[in-house]
């Protein structure tokens, strides 16, 4: 242990101030301080050191004979004057004093030496551990010695210090967005929310409101998996689990980028297919209808459905197809797919939940709404923004806003965009053949009709 002493040398150059006040009270004198550091003079010749084990400055806290600290943790810089150090002054009232602590420091701010205190495990190795009497006084430079000890290898409590220990906690970000859909628009919008997130033992490691942006959650790294549930007035809840590698994917563009939450309305007012395109719903009667036409490109199974663009190929077709009128991707917000009746009876083509109407329920549709002369007029959308003029009896009483979609013939091409809609039945008509449910332009009428398996048409699907 020899190696690990060391001497403290401080010198208490003593100056006096007086300051008369105007009600004759005693003059008051302080004393200057200067605290000085020296190696043990045991070799003739100083040996260089490194910065690390150079000091560089002292921390000193000292009270006053009471135990009232009058300079608590003060860091004093150190000058090395040929192997010998010394400080800046300081100021003390004349009295008794008592040093408290007394640590050596190197550049790095790092404790190089300290003095043990009375009563700590390293104490025996010094002559006078902490605390250490001193007295400031007149005309006179008191001299300390306090003797300090490596602290390689010992721990802050063999010198009497207390100390705490910190545990750095591990976390992780990630990035995700809510959106609803705005049906006047017809597309997503982002919104805000409120979410919850639960470790997996159910205690809540986040508790927010989400803004109608992309937001960064910062998570405690410390679950094997995390509840996320994300709910809005108006909307269904959204909950899902996932681990935290999952979520840790969704925070860099180059992985999966944000975790986009879509919710959905609580009042059965929307569908979304497989795609993810979402579809107004209408009561009519008994019957709950799509108010838009199909856009799905997907079989619910997740199979894809053929895009067939040839439109010489439709003829010769026997299994399920679909196309954008004109091949116009345009086309799709407002009219939907056109598909040929074999994806139309492949009973896998709406959402689930959801089937293709069959003749019979077109008609209860239409009676419903008085007949075959009027049915139609009862389902058109008002106006002429998609309709040809006159539009004739349009009302949308029912919110059920047909549209004219035309239709693909396999023999003529595309034809009767903003003139006719054309829906199918699931019903075959004959080997060629499928009913159909047809609106005009220029008529208040639903009419009953057939279409030929190959060629395309819109689709309006019926809940189960």
């Amino acid at each position: 242990m020899k190696k690990n002493l060391f001497y403290a040398v401080l010198l208490f150059s003593v100056s006096f101030a007086s300051c008369k006040k105007d009600n004759n009270n005693e003059n008051e004198s302080q004393g200057t301080i200067q605290f000085g550091l020296s190696a043990q003079q045991q070799q003739t010749k100083q040996k260089c050191v490194s910065t690390d084990e150079a000091p560089a400055s002292i921390v000193i806290t000292i009270a006053d004979s009471k135990g009232k600290v009058t300079i608590e943790s003060k860091k004093i810089a150190l000058i090395n004057m040929n192997g010998s150090y010394i400080s800046e002054s300081l100021s003390l009232v004349i009295g008794n004093y008592n040093v408290t602590k007394f640590l050596v420091l190197n550049n790095s701010d790092s404790v190089i030496y300290a003095t043990p205190l009375k009563g700590s495990n390293l104490a025996y190795l010094v002559n006078t551990p902490l605390p250490i009497a001193f007295n400031i006084s007149k005309n006179n430079v008191t001299k300390m010695v306090p003797e300090v000890l490596s602290v390689e290898s010992f721990k802050p409590e063999d010198f009497g210090y207390y100390s705490f220990s910190f545990d750095v906690v591990k976390t992780f970000d990630f990035l995700v967005t809510v959106m609803v859909y705005n049906f006047s628009i017809k597309n997503w919008e982002l919104t805000t929310a409120n979410i919850v997130i639960r470790s997996a033992d159910s205690t809540i490691a986040y508790n927010d409101t989400l803004k109608a942006i992309t937001n960064q959650i910062i998570l405690r790294d410390n679950s094997t998996s995390y509840l996320v549930n994300v709910s809005k007035v108006g909307y269904q809840t959204y909950t899902a689990i996932f681990t935290p590698d999952e979520l840790k994917l969704h925070f860099k563009s180059e992985d999966k980028g944000p975790l986009i939450i879509s919710l959905n309305s609580v009042n059965s007012e929307s569908v979304t297919d497989i795609d993810g395109n979402i579809y107004r719903t209408v009561v009519i009667g008994t019957q709950v209808w799509m108010a838009e036409n199909l856009k799905t490109t997907k079989y619910i199974d997740g199979t894809d459905i053929p895009n067939v663009t040839d439109i010489s190929e439709w003829s010769t077709l026997t299994s399920g197809a679909y196309c954008w009128y004109n091949n116009d991707l345009s086309n799709k917000k407002s009219y939907g797919a056109l598909y040929n009746w074999y994806a139309v009876n492949s009973d896998i083509l709406c959402p689930t939940g959801w089937h293709m109407p069959t003749n019979a329920q077109w008609m209860i549709l239409t009676t419903y709404l008085g007949g075959e002369s009027v049915a139609g007029g009862k389902l058109k959308e008002i106006g002429t923004a998609h309709w040809r003029s006159p539009n004739s009896g349009a009302t949308n009483e029912t919110k059920f806003t047909a549209l004219p979609g035309g239709i693909l013939h396999s023999e003529v091409s595309f034809i009767n965009i903003t003139k006719n809609t054309y829906w199918w039945s699931k019903d075959e008509a004959l080997p060629e053949d499928a009913w159909s449910e047809v609106i005009s332009f220029d008529k208040s009428a639903l009419t009953i009709g057939t279409m030929y398996k190959n060629m395309g048409g819109s689709v309006r699907c019926l809940r189960n």
